[in-house]
């Protein structure tokens, strides 16, 4: 039954409510199901109702928990003198907020926290304590007494002393009232400022009038910059701000050295990346403060931060708190809230049963049910009330408790199709087997097959779907909406006729299953386990969808619903039930005013923003409705009972009635109210009420009052300050139409529409015919309701369309036209008349049924037309209207009455008010096989009592619902639900809102309010609101779902009972998915979940890097006076935006010479030094010189795509050519912060870079807008007023074409801002950054670039997949726009699965070879995308932001978007401009982050693929301690190691820029499967995938294909090849395979260790300096371990001297020594590659793959052959390398020069650069002969790449042009074959193939004016030798130390399609536009060599 309104004092226990829940649940659901099988709803009830889970009870057992205070110290702040000043003291005392004086005894923890941090010496306290256990004061108190202490001795303080940090802007509001009531008493001594995106700016007259009147806060940014306040209440982004921002450094500049109190509130929020985001944020910010960590008292707080319980937990948080604050461990303490334990003395006084003591200690322990607590005894029940004292008016409870209950979405009903099942629960007069409430393939009890149980939303007939595969059947599936909230519409909302075909979805032809036989389907039997016909007659009756239409009632077709439904209730349905039903055990508000729902108080939690909005909406619309539907029915029902007359009523009615008698002949009209003033003499009542009367009474009610706060000014001006137009509109919204179908006051029997008009039509007034007929008056009055019926049906109704916009369905008012009238506007309805074509009007099809006529005859068709005039002449005086178009006047002549005798309608089985001609009209044209006729004569009996009901009325009423045999007799038949028990006990309003980040700041501040004073009785939240905003005292909480971690779930449920309240209730919804169901099959178990304390993963170098960065940009420009914050990224990189030449040093140059100078390492050492410390780089002495090498790279890359659209722009003319403008002005004008977090240079968590508005400003709403800003206010960002999101969820929530609710509305989003830089209101045009994405379904490449793409980036692959799309800065309404309320229909756009690619990143083994293969990539994409509600991309505006779908004439001659003035509304210039109008874009958003892709063997599906992603990432989570959310999965198909198609499973960071996290994978690959294979051996043994083991909160879409089994399977079969190597690869008795030689060096090597490389005989010198090896060389320098190159003694002596000072110069840099010694070859020609040398052993490493030897990027993989590691029995002997031999003395005359001056060179210029300095080396030495060259001949064995052949071949041509003879010159090539390590697809990579090589270097060489040959030998010499030879016979020799490959590609590297033929290549090289520079110092030597 529905919730009641009891007496303030009532209130139902928490086990009463989970009864009513039960029931009221149960009834809800199987009344609304309406299935036509009284067997079936007998046998839902009982069980839905049950206690029984396992066998579908909807709610689980109750579970019962100590929610205990926190042990208190027993002294008050008055008492504690010694230990606070007087004066803080006083103010927190007796501030003039009583609700904030701290005048009772503080907690136990709060005082241990405030005795720490009163020290003389700071120390740093994390506090651990439950929700309301007074953690802001721990802080708060020591904190304002320092400042109060220092204050006395100073006066007013000006800078920070103490920052407050909180993760969401809510948290800061909430604290500005503590903050104004403790601090408001110190008459501005001691200040605070709110400092977020929130604080405005003001004139100066304003802020000085602020300044004085709240002299304790700091209202504006002018005020905060000149005079900082002590204490800064702010966020990350913030403080980022701070550290930067040139117009904060006021607040930095006067807070130097005073920053001494920094609070870290909720700071469970931070885990991993996000911890070491903050850890080192804080770093940067004491820098900038001038302090350092062992000067600040630092303050963590948090309700759920670990388990705090025991001593390693306490170690852990102790950590955990030292390193986020960076101090040592000693000042680190934590502090613990313990529990109050319970008063047995007081158990035994509370409660007389001997047991009390029992369930008490219990409850202290685990939740208990009520069945466990009942075994201790029976009157548990009683004891849980007393102990809490729930029923005692003013004892305190001696235990406070919580109440956990649970509920489940209802996904579905099946049946075993067995009728011989064993399965017993089955319903009475079931003609299947076993009924199953989930779904299963087979019967669990006899493994038959198993259909889903669907039902007409119509007749209610059931079915089983099937489907008909020609000689079998098969179950079929329905297909579920992913919107919850249209789904749960579709049994409310009548739908128009449809002639559209349905789609069937279904594999074969479908077929529906019987369960009542059917005379017209086929009996006929099958297998019941495979399904194959017999070809026997059975007793499975076949039937088909006729037309879509249910082969039962042959009910019209609906649009948008399929004829039979699932029994499916998800969220939407159980939470508008719940809701009124938790209330009813909440304790009333006290006000002096009315309170809706007496002030009674519930908060509800989704972890969805939009689902938050809507639960809001739908349970307000509910309640606002169910109040209405009340009123109306007590209202008539009054009106029909009638009341006893008094004398002077008497006799004023008979004067009335006597003045009326003298004017009756003149105006007939007053019959009808003289026969209303005889019916009240005669002790009736008058038979209905006025419209107008029934709208003065409910605008008379409260709670229209209340429901106007609802309807203020920003919904609607036209309801704000009119209850009488809101209550007009509530009485339209439900009596305006009279729906079949849909629950409505006329099709539930609740009232009906009475017209006085047609009641005076008279017998004379019937038409000819109907009399002929044989049919009344009555029944022609029943006709002409029913053409009232059609009007109101198609809404042609005198509305106002302030009115009618609000309407369910959207409806929009009509006018009908006359009979015989022109026709009107498109919209018009005409009034029927048999049509001479086509199909019929209903009303003409009922009256040739009804009048048996035959619409075939001329005759008849004219008597039917003559009916209808005749009906129109009748109902003209209920119309107005001119011109031949009328509409329905409802309101000026319409009645509502009470409904006493009514029929149910044999189709809808609804309650028919009237009938029409002696039939139902639901079953007029319909062609139903249901006999109109049958209909049931039903009568309704009067409610005993009417509105105002006392408590005793409603007890009266309760009795009588229940005992009422006429009641009873109509639930039977479906005719009186839970919705007539609310109507009738007049459920009271309830008024819900929406708390979410969506809403602007003051609309939560003012819900806030109003929530706290009973004015809102159901807050919707969203996450925000489980971190502690103080909303006062509640006692019930309800969760739409299940939370993610048993922490969010405590911090929501501890929201209520925070005042020492004796129960507190909680009820959550486990939605249809395995982790929601598993909570609900097991809710204890859920409960006892432990939480992991948390911990600082400071190991990320790229983070700390970042953040390195950012401190040492924010000190130069400092240095340089810049503004960091508002630079554009062209001004920065030296790039113009009109493409003209930059002039001067660029900026970014400049800022790289900064970082090389001695001055900067001196100023910035100290300062790195701090922000260090504990990070991986900690030791690492080249963090500037990272830095500039950073920076060089982008400044490289974003110079590359500056050029290239320079040179397009040269090349283009026209709307192009103004487009490549357009795009230039994006690329420089972006502001430089966003671009450098984007390119992961800075930090990215800081800054909201990839935050996108929804923007729902518009002519409706601007007016509300400004009205809700002070009008002293300054300029301020709007963006901060807009729903926000990341911009990957943005751009398909917010899209055009979805639909966003907001507060109760849904608004469509039009399009896009296209202010990007400016503010979001500035109504700025600015060019858009339009990108060609594409992605290689390959080698999963994917990538981005300003112009289309023809082939991968990566592997050259031709068939690639692209799409241009923009990134957009926001997304916008319609400036005409004009929101709705029916939220059940928000279009929603799916989402497309990102692409993730790991880039060119070189594949390496798993271990051994064949066991997999794996790659990282710092440098990894994500791009997310959305393509439109139809996938065909849109097409947008660029002068306007207008979008419409692709393919469509939606932005044909289109009005603007947003008009310019906003006020002129014309056609948008963009129609006309050839540019502005795109083709098909997608909406994208790109990341880059840290990426990592595995292939392993026997992974064949994609669900096995998905389970392995799972548990690697849980694995490698739990291994690195974060939490698994920060690592995201992905699963693609791709090219496999033989070019086999294999499942490619990707981890990759979520933290913006990547924090490093994916790629430790490759650090210990063993041990990461083996912990991965413990979480695929699920403990509960599940078949897919369950949440004990790899099914992940975000994993809900593969929920139904995870294959954990098959990957489980995959991972051993890995470890069991890797527990045991091959015995070949044995180098070593104990070998072990290893993934990367470097990397496991690395990781294993401690301080006092070294390394030994042992080098080939052979080997490249330029691969030292290659990116593996000086990465290499320097981590390990970093790590303090010194490594040392050990060369072959032979090989060392064949090198040149350029060779040797090389090695010497590349010895200092890269800080390696040099020896010489030979490693010995282990077993089966393993080579040895080095040592790792620790003081009791020493590890050798090995492969028997020669290639693994190399140094290069290849050094220690093992390609053909693993890499293992094992003992050896001591080091390899080796002597140091004398320094005089890497320096000897040259030959005289000869050249040794060190390569300067290079600097970067475009490769069309390298041969002259280059011959130039060879030039002057061989002018000096005597040998530069012009015009006598005639061969050149060069020898390297390792020029294999394109880029160096083309800088050789360079350099001969511009030697050739100053030195040749008359005849070409001879150019010989002297090289060794190639060999094939990876796909090539770079410029620098080899070819894969000889003859390319040889003839690409032949075609450039006849370009060049050369004659080129290419020699192969196995033999070439050591050295890299360059020999010139002359005419005469003179020869000169350059020796080049690491040859060409000594230059590298500068910025990103350019791709080389290897797959095109010679002659492409070659001019493709020709083209090239790339530059090279050297990398480190390069030898070259010129000497005259022998004749």
């Amino acid at each position: 039954m529905a919730a009641s309104d009891p007496l303030p004092t009532s209130r139902l226990s928490p086990m009463e409510v989970h009864q009513r829940l039960r029931t009221g649940l149960a009834e809800a659901v199987v009344s609304r199901a309406g299935i036509r099988h009284e067997g079936l709803n007998a046998f839902l009830r009982s069980t839905l109702a049950g206690t029984d889970p396992a066998n579908g009870s909807l709610l689980s057992e109750q579970l019962f928990q100590a929610a205990p205070g926190y042990v208190s110290s027993g002294k008050s702040p008055n008492q504690l003198q010694a230990l606070l000043h007087q004066r803080t003291i006083d103010a927190i005392t007796q501030t003039s907020d009583t609700d904030l004086r701290f005048d009772y005894p503080a907690y136990a923890h709060q005082l241990s926290t405030w005795e720490l941090l009163s020290t003389q010496e700071p120390q740093s306290v994390l506090v651990s304590s439950g929700t309301g256990s007074g953690k802001t004061e721990c802080f708060l108190v020591p904190m304002l007494d320092d400042l109060v202490r220092e204050s006395a001795e100073q006066g007013p303080l000006t800078g920070v002393r103490a920052l407050m940090l909180y993760p969401l802007n809510a948290l800061i509001a909430s604290q500005e009232k503590r903050l104004t009531a403790w601090t408001k008493p110190l008459r501005g001594d001691v200040r605070f400022a709110l400092y977020n995106g929130l604080m405005g700016t003001a004139r100066k007259s304003n802020r000085d009038k602020a300044e004085h009147e709240i002299p304790h806060q700091v209202l504006y940014r002018e005020t905060l910059r000149a005079n900082p306040p002590p204490i800064l209440v702010t966020n990350q982004t913030m403080l980022e701000y701070m550290t930067i921002r040139r117009e904060d450094r006021p607040i930095l500049d006067a807070s130097k050295g005073k920053l001494r109190w920094i609070v870290i509130d909720e700071a469970h929020s931070y885990i991993g990346s996000a911890a070491a985001e903050l850890s080192l944020l804080l770093r940067r910010v004491m820098n900038a403060f001038d302090v350092t960590p062992d000067q600040v008292r630092f303050v963590a707080t948090s309700a759920t931060i670990g388990s705090a319980d025991d001593q390693k937990a306490r170690d852990d948080l102790q950590r955990f708190l030292a390193d986020i604050a960076g101090v040592p461990l000693e000042r680190a303490h934590v502090v613990v809230g313990k529990p109050q334990p319970v008063d047995l003395s007081k158990v035994l006084t509370a409660s007389d049963d001997p047991a009390a003591s029992s369930v008490a200690e219990r409850l202290e322990g685990e939740p208990q049910t009520l069945a466990s607590l009942k075994a201790l005894s029976p009157d548990a029940e009683r004891i849980l009330l007393d102990l809490s004292a729930h029923n005692a008016s003013e004892a305190k409870p001696v235990l406070p408790m919580r109440a956990h209950s649970f509920t489940r979405a209802i996904a579905g009903l099946w049946t075993c199709i067995n009728a011989d099942c064993p399965g017993e629960m089955r319903p009475k007069d079931w003609p299947f087997g076993a009924v199953l409430f989930d779904h299963r393939d087979q019967c669990p009890h006899c493994q038959s097959m198993v259909f889903e149980i669907q039902n007409c939303l119509d007749c209610g007939e059931p079915f089983l779907p099937a489907d008909d595969m020609g000689d079998r059947i098969v179950p079929r599936r329905s297909d579920h909406d992913a919107d919850e909230f249209r789904e749960n519409s579709y049994r409310d909302r009548d739908h128009d006729d449809d002639d559209e075909e349905d789609e069937h979805e279904g594999i074969g032809h479908p077929r529906l299953i019987a369960i009542n036989p059917k005379s017209e389907a086929t009996a006929t039997a099958f297998d019941v386990s495979s399904g194959e016909f017999t070809g026997e007659a059975g007793h499975f009756h076949l039937t088909q969808l006729d037309e879509g239409r249910c082969p039962a009632c042959l009910g019209n077709k609906r649009r948008g619903r399929p004829a039979v439904f699932p029994f499916r209730f998800g969220t939407p349905f159980l939470t508008q039930n719940a809701a009124p039903i938790l209330l009813e055990g909440v304790s009333p508000h006290q006000a002096e005013h009315a309170l809706p729902f007496d002030g009674r108080q519930l908060i509800s939690f989704s972890d969805s923003r939009q689902g938050t909005a809507r639960f809001a909406a739908n349970i307000e619309t509910n309640g606002e409705r169910g109040f209405v539907r009340g009123f109306i029915y007590h209202a008539v029902q009054k009106a029909a009972q009638g009341s006893d007359l008094t004398d002077e009523r008497r006799e004023e009615l008979l004067k009335k009635k006597a003045a009326l008698a003298n004017l009756v002949a003149d105006m007939p009209a007053f019959k009808d109210d003289i026969a209303k003033i005889d019916a009240e003499l005669a002790g009736g009542a008058t038979t209905g009420i006025s419209w107008k009367d029934l709208v003065s009474g409910l605008a008379s009610e409260p709670a229209i009052g209340m429901m106007a706060k609802v309807w203020d000014l920003d919904r609607s001006e036209r309801f704000h300050d009119n209850r009488e137009a809101l209550a007009r509109f509530m009485l339209l919204r439900e009596l305006a139409r009279r729906p079949r179908n849909a629950n409505a006051m006329e099709t539930l029997g609740l009232a009906r529409l009475r017209f006085p008009d047609i009641e005076r039509i008279g017998p004379d007034k019937l038409p000819e015919l109907i009399g002929q007929k044989g049919y009344s008056i009555e029944d022609w009055r029943g006709f002409l309701y029913y053409m009232v019926d059609y009007l109101r049906g198609q809404f042609a109704l005198e509305v106002d369309d302030g009115d009618a916009r609000w309407m369910p369905g959207r409806a929009r008012p009509r006018n009908v036209i006359g009979p015989d009238q022109p026709p009107g506007a498109k919209r018009d309805v005409s009034w029927p008349l048999v049509n001479t074509k086509g199909r019929q009007p209903d009303s003409i099809l009922l009256l040739a049924s009804a009048l048996n006529l035959d619409l075939t005859s001329q005759r008849d068709r004219h008597e039917i037309n003559q009916v209808m005039h005749a009906a129109w002449n009748q109902l003209t005086p209920l119309l107005s209207g001119v011109g031949g178009t009328f509409s329905l006047r409802l309101e000026q002549k319409a009645e509502i009455e009470a409904v006493d005798r009514a029929w149910q309608c044999p189709l809808t089985r609804r309650v028919l008010p009237r009938l029409v001609f002696g039939r139902s009209p639901n079953l007029v044209g319909s062609g139903s096989k249901i006999d109109g006729k049958a209909v049931l004569p039903v009568e309704f009996s009067n409610v005993p009592r009417t509105r105002p009901l006392s408590l005793a009325d409603k007890k009266e009423i309760r009795g009588w619902l229940v005992e009422d045999k006429q009641v009873q007799a109509l639930r039977q038949l479906h005719l009186w639900t839970d919705l007539h028990d609310q109507a009738a006990l007049a459920t009271p309003y309830l008024r819900a809102e929406e708390h979410s980040a969506q809403q602007p700041p003051h609309r939560l501040r003012e819900f806030e309010e109003q929530f706290k004073e009973g004015d809102i009785n159901l807050l919707a939240c969203s996450t925000t609101m489980e971190m502690g905003v103080d909303i006062g005292s509640i006692e019930a909480v309800l969760m739409t779902n299940v939370p993610p971690s048993i922490a969010n779930y405590n911090q929501r449920a501890g929201r209520a009972g925070r005042r020492g309240q004796g129960f507190s209730t909680s009820l959550t919804i486990a939605r249809n998915t395995p982790l929601d169901l598993e909570t609900f099959a097991d809710p204890a178990g859920y409960l006892r979940r432990k939480l992991a304390s948390p911990r600082v993963s400071l190991d990320s170098d790229r983070i700390a890097q970042r953040h390195a960065n950012a401190y040492l940009l924010a000190q130069w420009f400092r240095e340089v006076e810049g503004e960091f914050a508002r630079t554009k990224t062209g001004d920065f990189f030296g790039c113009r935006a009109d493409l003209r030449p930059f002039e001067g040093l660029a900026p970014v140059d400049a800022f790289c010479e900064w970082l090389d100078l001695p001055t900067t390492a001196s100023a910035t050492e100290q300062g790195l030094l701090r922000l260090l410390r504990g990070t991986g780089l900690e030791y690492d002495t080249e963090i500037r010189g990272h830095a500039a090498e950073m920076f060089e790279q982008e400044a490289a890359n974003f110079r590359r795509t500056w050029q290239r659209l320079k040179e397009d722009l040269d090349a283009l003319e026209g709307p192009a050519k103004k487009a490549i403008e357009f795009q230039a002005r994006r690329l420089c004008k972006e502001f430089l912060l966003k671009e450098l977090a984007n390119r992961s240079l800075i930090p990215g968590s800081g800054f909201p870079t990839s935050v996108v508005p929804f923007d729902t400003l518009c002519a409706e709403t601007q007016k509300a807008q400004e009205r809700n800003r002070p009008e002293e206010e300054g300029a301020r960002d709007r963006r901060y007023e807009c729903p926000t999101r990341n911009a990957d969820i943005a751009i398909r929530e917010y899209a055009p074409g979805a639909e966003v609710v907001v507060d109760g509305l849904v608004w469509k989003s039009a399009g896009v801002t296209l202010n990007w830089l400016s503010p979001i209101d500035s109504g700025q045009r600015e060019p858009q950054n339009l990108r060609w994405a594409w992605w290689c379904d390959h080698c999963g490449g994917a990538g981005s670039d300003h112009q289309m793409p023809d082939q991968c980036a990566h592997c050259g692959e031709r068939s690639i997949t692209i799409e241009q799309f923009l990134e957009p800065a926001g997304f916008r309404v319609d400036w005409n726009a004009q929101p709705h309320a029916d939220t059940d229909q928000a279009v929603y756009i799916e989402p497309k699965s990102p692409k993730v690619s790991v880039g060119d990143a070189l594949w390496q083994p798993m271990l051994q070879p064949e066991t997999g293969r794996i790659r990282a990539s710092h440098e990894g994409y994500i791009y997310h995308h959305s393509r439109g509600p139809n996938d065909q991309g849109y097409e947008i505006c660029l002068e306007c932001g207008r979008a419409g779908d692709a393919g469509t004439d939606a932005l044909k001659d289109h009005w603007p978007l947003t008009p310019r003035n906003r006020k002129a509304i014309d056609r948008c210039p963009g129609n006309d401009e050839g540019y502005a109008i795109t083709s098909a874009l997608a909406l994208g958003h790109e990341v880059l982050t840290d990426v990592v892709e595995l292939q392993l063997p026997g992974l064949e599906s994609d669900g096995a693929a998905w389970a392995l992603g799972a548990a690697l990432r849980e694995s490698l989570a739990r291994w690195l301690g974060i939490e698994p959310r920060e690592l995201g999965i992905s699963v693609a198909a791709r090219d496999g190691k033989l070019g086999r198609r294999v499942p490619s499973v990707y981890l990759f960071d979520e933290a913006s820029g990547g924090a490093g996290y994916a790629p430790r994978l490759l650090d210990d690959i063993h041990h990461v499967f083996e912990r991965a294979a413990r979480v695929l051996d699920c403990p509960k043994e599940c078949e897919m995938g369950c949440s004990a083991c790899v099914l992940a909160a975000d994993l809900y879409k593969q929920q139904g294909r995870l294959d954990r089994r098959s990957a489980l399977l995959a991972v051993q079969a890995f470890l069991e090849t890797n527990a045991e190597l091959p015995q070949e690869d044995r180098a070593v008795p104990d070998a072990r395979a290893i993934n990367d030689a470097a990397n496991t060096l690395l990781l294993r090597a401690r301080s006092g260790d070294s390394i030994s490389v042992l080098l080939p005989t052979v080997f490249d010198l330029a691969e030292l300096t290659s990116t593996k090896m000086r990465t290499f060389f320097s981590a390990a320098s970093a790590r303090g371990v010194p490594v040392t190159l050990v060369l072959d003694p032979s090989s060392f002596n064949k090198l040149e001297e350029v060779e040797r000072r090389f090695l010497r110069d590349a010895s200092v840099r890269f800080e390696f020594s040099l020896a010489l010694g030979k490693g010995e070859d282990a077993p089966f020609e393993s080579k040895p590659l080095a040592e790792l040398i620790s003081s009791d052993r020493t590890t050798g490493f090995f492969s028997r793959d020669a290639n693994a030897a190399q140094p290069g990027e290849r050094w220690g993989l093992g390609d053909t052959h693993a890499v293992v590691a094992g003992t050896l029995s001591g080091p390899t002997a080796y002597n140091p390398i004398n320094p005089d031999d890497l320096e000897r003395q040259v030959a005289a005359g000869d050249q040794v020069e060190l390569m300067q001056g290079f600097g970067q060179c475009p490769v069309g210029q390298f041969g002259k650069r280059f011959g130039s300095k060879l030039k002057q080396q061989m002018e000096a030495a005597g040998v530069w002969s012009p015009g006598s060259l005639v061969r050149i001949t060069y020898a390297d064995r390792y020029l294999n790449a394109p880029l160096p052949m083309l800088l050789f071949l360079r350099t001969c041509e511009a030697l050739s042009s100053d030195l040749k003879a008359d005849s070409p010159v001879e150019v010989d090539i002297l090289v060794q074959p190639l060999k094939k390590d990876r796909p090539p697809h770079r410029i620098f990579h080899d070819w894969e193939y000889e003859d390319d090589r040889a003839e690409v270097a032949e075609l450039l060489g006849e370009r060049f004016g050369l004659d080129v040959d290419l020699q192969v030998t196995e033999n070439s010499d050591h050295g890299r030798k360059l020999e010139l030879e002359y005419a005469d016979g003179q020869k000169v020799l350059v020796l080049l130390d690491q040859g060409f490959g000594y230059w590298r590609i500068a910025g990103s590297p350019p791709r080389h399609d290897f797959r095109s033929a010679p002659a492409a290549q070659a001019s493709e090289l020709l083209r090239s536009s790339a530059a090279v520079s050297g990398v480190g110092e390069s030898y070259y030597a010129v000497k005259r060599s022998a004749k």
